[in-house]
């Protein structure tokens, strides 16, 4: 398993499985290095756009998309948000898809350049993330969010996306989580 992050001293894990690779998803070359050898890429990209319109997270999935062609890698699990497809209601719900509308319509184009690539590809749409212990117990919709979901941990979330790389249940679907 192959780590790229940017800043080494924000990872606070080691295991004997595990490579890290120092470097940005913007930076095709750093992408190719961490991709060779792998047998599938799990991203969870994030980006500081602010309120501005951006398409970086875009470009930084079209080079996890040439390194895993490169490679030959065909999975990919990618982690984009609740609210991507305008699904949140409520008042709450309404405000934060206008607060973080240009964050969510570049998911969005990422989630369809993914339909596009050809790959075995999985989208995770957790709710409001939180950091607490993994219970195993969350809800999964492929339309819309779970009824009655507002968020889920981070612990929960990378559960589902480690279980999804075994099973071909997600695989080119988009999927909600929330407890």
């Amino acid at each position: 398993m192959t780590a790229l992050v940017r800043d080494m001293s924000r990872l606070n894990i080691s295991h004997p499985h595990l490579r890290v690779v120092q470097g940005n998803a913007p930076d095709r070359e750093a992408v190719l290095y961490a991709i060779a050898g792998d047998d599938a890429v799990v991203s969870c990209l994030g980006a500081k756009q602010g309120g501005r319109p951006s398409a970086v997270l875009t470009e930084m999935a079209r080079n996890l998309i040439a390194g895993m062609n490169q490679h030959s890698v065909r999975r990919m699990l990618y982690m984009a948000s609740a609210g991507i497809y305008g699904e949140l209601s409520g008042i709450g719900g309404r405000l934060t898809m206008v607060l973080l509308r240009n964050v969510f319509l570049d998911h969005r184009r990422v989630a369809g350049v993914l339909a596009e690539s050809g790959l075995g590809w999985t989208v995770a749409r957790p709710l409001r993330l939180e950091n607490a212990s993994l219970t195993g117990r969350y809800r999964i919709a492929l339309e819309g969010i779970p009824h009655g979901g507002r968020k889920i941990s981070r612990a929960d979330v990378a559960h589902f996306l480690l279980e999804a790389l075994g099973e071909t249940d997600y695989v080119k679907k988009s999927v909600a989580l929330a407890y």
